[in-house]
């Protein structure tokens, strides 16, 4: 090697010397330029990111194929000043820097600074302590866990917004909130006139509803605390800063000092808001599902139409909104936002209510230090304290962007949160961030899509393709796709009216291409279909070419023959055929699957909602080993276990130690994954990804911890795949409606797949037990279980309402053993056990970890003595097919 003694190496030409010099030479100049920028420009800056403006004239073709050059990940632009933000990947900002400083098309190019927030921090005593505002771990929590409210600050920290606080009073003469009460400009104080003629006399700084007069003033401390996380004056050295450092706060007391009000009082305060120009209400209050006031809800929605916001706590019942909604959050109006709480680590608030439609992000709400009644300052929990976070940065979008409708102010609080995994089970999926919500609106469009076409067609089905468009015009990624078709032509003036296609992917990146198939449709008749992307502020393309199709004849099956007999000695083997025949010129799409394991197989045929298909009752034939494979002993049996207190206080369950030591309890390995599915939304897709052939529900009673119970849509996709073969165990007080009403989707959906009474009440028990006798010794599940089979956890255990475990409660299961009190039961049905107690906990014994082991096992119900090939196809007909 020559290292640098280049016009010393042997066999080079003097030409090539030169040459390699001049490249030397260049190399050195050019780390000397970079490192003299930056010399001259210290400042923290974001990596691989520049902001570039171009001369006046230059084409935008140029500037396109100059990012397609430099390899653009992403671009924003400012409109304000005709430059843009450009996102290099491939590209250091100095390389970026270097080349575009001498491209003469270019006006400037510089970094993206990270600017300083020390000006914006305000010298309130209290900041300190107010985590939720900028988190240093004050409190012991997470870093960054804040709504980035110093970073917001250097935007905008001030309005002169009016913002009412329906609440229980605000005490307006406390010495950091004083300054910013809204004071009625209509009404002279004291003179007993109601100067402004609406309807209230001496209103100087709202009203109290409940008590009918003038003096709002807090008798609770819930109103006063509410209001100083909006709008504590800040900076102002005492006490705490709201997120709004000054405001207009109107208090609107309709709660009395135990913090209970009625719905007409609140429609009044609601009214009296809308008439004196609040933009916004917070409203940290609400009822249950069977408080839902149709007047309140009208009242709302008046609201909107005057362009107003209603900032709603969610609840703080731990549970679903839903399937238990909570008023006013759950009412379907979209000027309302409902915020569930985060703690200080960025995890929802055990106590949080939720609701993946119903909850549209979170805020944080516990542990929130704020102001109090007479000069004080404390702590207090709750969605109430993190509804007002989100009423802040309502304030502070509105105050730099004064002309943004309601729908915009809200688009932009849900488009620029922290995506958080605890916060999957809401609308947008994250917690409030208050700096991304200030950031500049994208106001260009994504591209249209102009090459929308058809690619197939079946008897009620239409396969779509086409190039994704963009974020910007044609560059990034857009954020939505709305899909619509109907049996009429689809424009621009009647595609609001047509029917949208639901569930559609995300986007893919532009320029890739895009397909989706629509099903679900009528026989031989033709579908017209138009399609517009969206980006994250809403913006909407416009309308793409309008395509049309025609659906196939409906299919016309035949099957035969419709039984098979054969006897068969051991180790023999026989192979039948089954024909399925497609009559007609339609398609049929087929799908087959082994019926339970029993002494007697069979194959049934039945027609599916879209037309005839060929399905039976599936045995689980795990989905990690393809269709029509039987699992085979040397692959082991996969187990999951689904969100709840089983992956949350996955420490206190026994999945590790049969994991590690499944030998000592049987010949077949098994699997048990406790962490795929903790604290993440369950679909069907993602039940399908995790290749299980057993799902486990341990003990999944607690509406107030993280995760909560199953929504609906996890119900309905743990029984669709349940219902297409996969193992069940549930266990302990999954089914405990009677305590917690928030259960009762789970004893709808849930009970039934394990042959329990889905109409039935159940309660958790705390008698001890006792132990089990056996009623099917035969039964797998008691195989090396000694009888009677005494847990090591007999403290508790689930109950119906009747007492005891009988035919009122056990409709389809089998009673495979019971306690002599019958108040505690282990039930089969099919390939799926309950076991009403907690045989899963750590403190159980080995009879318990058997247990637990011959139910994986059990519900597995693997086999080897059938297989089935092909599972599944389509026949376009006329035509036939061999299984």
């Amino acid at each position: 090697m020559c290292h640098n003694q280049a016009l010393e190496c042997p066999n080079v030409s003097p030409v090539r010397a030169h040459i390699f010099k001049a490249v030397f030479m260049a190399a050195i100049l050019f780390v000397f330029l970079i490192s003299e920028l930056f010399a001259q420009s210290p400042a923290p800056y974001v990596p691989h990111q520049v902001i570039v403006k171009f001369k006046t004239g230059i084409l935008s073709g140029e500037i396109y194929r100059l990012r397609k050059t430099l390899k653009l990940s992403q671009f924003k632009r400012f409109n304000l000043i005709g430059a843009e933000l450009w996102q290099l990947p491939e590209m250091s900002t100095a390389e970026a820097i270097a080349q575009l400083r001498n491209d003469p098309r270019v006006e400037y190019v510089e970094p993206n600074y990270r600017v300083s927030i020390d000006q914006t921090t305000p010298d309130d005593p209290g900041f300190s302590r107010q985590w939720a505002l900028n988190n240093l771990q004050q409190t012991g929590g997470s870093i960054d866990a804040d709504i980035d409210a110093v970073e917001a600050w250097d935007l905008q920290a001030n309005t002169d917004i009016v913002i009412g606080i329906i609440d229980t009073g605000v005490d307006w003469q406390h010495e950091d909130l004083a300054a910013n009460i809204w004071t009625n400009p209509g009404e002279i104080p004291n003179n007993g006139i109601d100067d402004d003629q609406n309807g209230y006399i001496d209103d100087v700084r709202g009203w109290d509803f409940f008590n009918h007069d003038n003096d709002p003033m807090d008798d609770n401390g819930h109103g006063t605390h509410v209001a100083g996380i909006i709008a504590a004056q800040g900076n102002n050295g005492i006490g705490v800063s709201g997120v709004c450092w000054s405001a207009r706060i109107m208090p609107l007391k309709f709660l009395d000092n135990s913090g209970s009000g009625t719905s007409a009082e609140a429609i009044l305060a609601l009214e009296y808001a809308i008439k004196m120009g609040a933009k916004i209400t917070n409203n940290s209050w609400g009822g249950v599902d069977d408080a839902d006031s149709r007047a309140l809800q009208e009242a709302i929605a008046a609201s909107a139409r005057a362009n107003m916001l209603f900032i709603a706590a969610a609840g703080n019942g731990g549970s679903n909104n839903d399937t238990s909604p909570r008023f006013p959050s759950s009412y379907e109006l979209d000027n309302i936002i409902s915020v569930a709480s985060t703690d200080h680590n960025d995890l929802k608030s055990p106590f949080s209510n939720f609701g993946p439609k119903s909850v549209d992000l979170a805020a944080p709400g516990s542990n929130i230090y704020s102001t109090l009644p007479g000069n004080k300052y404390g702590a207090l929990f709750g969605t109430s304290m993190a509804a007002p976070h989100v009423t802040g940065v309502a304030a502070l979008i509105w105050a730099h962007e004064p002309g943004l409708s309601y729908q915009q102010v809200k688009r932009k609080i849900l488009a620029s949160v922290d995506p958080l995994p605890t916060l999957a089970k809401t609308v947008s999926g994250g917690r409030l961030n208050a700096f991304n919500a200030l950031a500049e609106s994208d106001i260009i469009s994504p591209a249209a899509i102009m090459d929308l076409s058809v690619t197939d067609s079946s008897s009620n089905s239409i396969t779509l393709s086409w190039t994704a468009t963009g974020d910007d015009s044609i560059e990034g990624t857009a954020n939505q796709y709305v899909l619509r078709y109907a049996d009429f032509p689809v424009e621009e003036g009647n595609f609001d009216s047509a029917r949208e296609v639901r569930d559609l992917p995300r986007p893919r990146k532009s320029g890739a291409r895009e397909s989706v198939t629509v099903t679900g449709l009528d026989f031989q008749t033709r579908y017209y279909f138009a399609i517009k992307a969206l980006d994250e502020w809403g913006n909407a393309s416009p309308l793409s070419n309008t395509v049309s199709a025609t659906t196939l004849a409906a299919p016309d099956i035949a099957v035969s023959p419709t039984q098979f007999n054969q006897n068969l000695k051991a180790g023999q083997t026989t192979t039948q055929v089954l024909k399925i025949q497609n009559l007609s010129s339609g398609t049929l799409s087929f799908n087959l699957s082994i019926q339970e394991q029993t002494a007697s197989r069979s194959l049934s045929s039945r027609q599916s909602p879209g037309g005839p298909a060929i399905q039976s009752k599936n045995n689980p034939l795990g989905a990690s080993n393809g269709p029509g494979t039987i699992p085979t002993a040397d692959k082991p049996i996969q187990a999951v276990v689904l969100d709840g207190i089983g992956t949350y206080s996955a420490k206190d369950r026994l999945w590790d130690d049969l994991n590690t030591n499944w030998a000592q309890y049987g010949d077949e390995e098994i699997q048990i994954d406790y962490t795929t599915f903790h604290g993440v939304e369950i679909t069907y897709q993602s039940l399908v990804a995790s290749g299980a052939e057993v799902l486990i529900i341990s003990n999944n009673w607690n509406p107030t911890h993280p995760y909560g119970p199953f929504t609906e849509a996890e119900a309905a996709a743990i029984a669709r795949y349940v219902g297409e073969g996969a193992g069940l165990i549930i266990t302990g007080g999954t089914f405990n409606n009677g305590e917690f009403p928030a259960l009762q989707t789970q004893v709808r959906v849930l009970a039934p797949l394990v042959g329990l009474n889905p109409t039935a009440t159940y309660f958790w028990n705390g008698n001890t037990y006792g132990a089990l006798n056996f009623k099917q010794p035969e039964s797998g599940l008691l195989r090396n279980v000694a009888e009677p089979y005494q847990s090591g956890w007999a403290e508790k255990t689930l109950v119906p309402a009747s007492g005891v475990w009988d035919s009122t409660a056990i409709l389809n299961g089998k009673l495979v053993a019971v306690s002599d009190n019958a108040q505690t039961a282990l039930v089969s049905y099919k390939n799926r056990v309950f076991h009403s107690s907690l045989p899963e906990h750590l403190t159980g014994n080995s009879s318990d970890r058997q247990f637990v082991y011959n139910a994986i096992r059990f519900a597995a119900a693997r086999s080897g003595w059938l297989s089935v090939t092909p599972l599944q196809g389509l026949l376009r007909g006329p035509s036939s097919q061999e299984i």
